[in-house]
C-alpha cells in the first residue's frame, strides 16, 4: 500500500516562544491544514525528496519535497528551530 502525497504550503513561525510548522492549501491562505511543534522534534531524511518530522511527544508526519535539494532545505530549516 502507498502513500499518496498532496502539494501544500508550509510555514515555521515562532509562537508563543516556541516554532511551529504549519501547513495551508496555497501560498497565502488563511486556513491552516495542520500544525507541528518543531520543539524537541528529530527530522529524518529519506531519499527522492522524502522526509519525516517527529514531535517530541511522538506524533509523525511524512513530506515529500520537489527534489532532495528543496528537502535539505527544509530539514535544514526544521533542525535549526528544534
Amino acid at each position: 500500500m502507498g502513500t499518496t502525497y498532496q502539494k501544500r504550503y508550509f510555514t515555521i513561525s515562532k509562537v508563543g516562544g516556541r516554532h511551529i510548522l504549519r501547513w495551508y492549501d496555497e501560498k497565502g491562505s488563511s486556513a491552516c491544514n495542520g500544525e507541528l511543534s518543531l520543539e524537541g522534534a528529530t527530522v529524518t531524511e529519506g531519499s527522492g525528496g522524502n522526509f519525516a518530522v517527529k514531535e517530541s511527544r511522538g506524533a509523525q508526519r511524512k513530506f515529500r519535497a520537489a527534489s532532495q535539494a528543496e528537502a535539505r532545505d527544509w530539514i535544514d530549516a526544521i533542525r535549526k528551530a528544534t
